[in-house]
């Protein structure tokens, strides 16, 4: 994947299995989940850039811990890196009904 390092690709899978487990991931929990260790100010210079590629996005806050945290969940592009098909006109419509429908248009 063109400019995205392997640190923001484990950003993307760690926001992914949160987001699959029905909840979002906040930094402190990014943080914790990570197998390297950025301090906060770096984890978040790859967050805001990875907001710039369209890849995650906040969603809010929410009190956790006793304090409001900030939390992210994919955005389009970080969607597409695990399914290239998101984002299609028809997500999982198959080539052959999609055209059948269109020339019905």
């Amino acid at each position: 994947m063109k400019g995205v390092t392997k640190y923001q690709i484990e950003i993307l899978e760690a926001v992914k299995k949160h987001k699959d487990a029905g909840r979002h991931i906040d930094l402190d929990e990014l943080l914790d989940s990570l197998s390297w260790a950025p301090t906060k100010q770096s984890l978040q210079f790859s967050i805001r850039a990875l907001i710039a590629k369209r890849m995650i996005c906040k969603v809010g806050t929410e009190v956790r811990r006793g304090r409001k945290r900030v939390c992210f969940d994919l955005d389009l592009e970080g969607v597409r890196v695990f399914d290239p098909r998101a984002g299609d006109p028809v997500p999982g419509l198959s080539d052959d009904l999609l055209s059948s429908v269109l020339e019905g248009v």
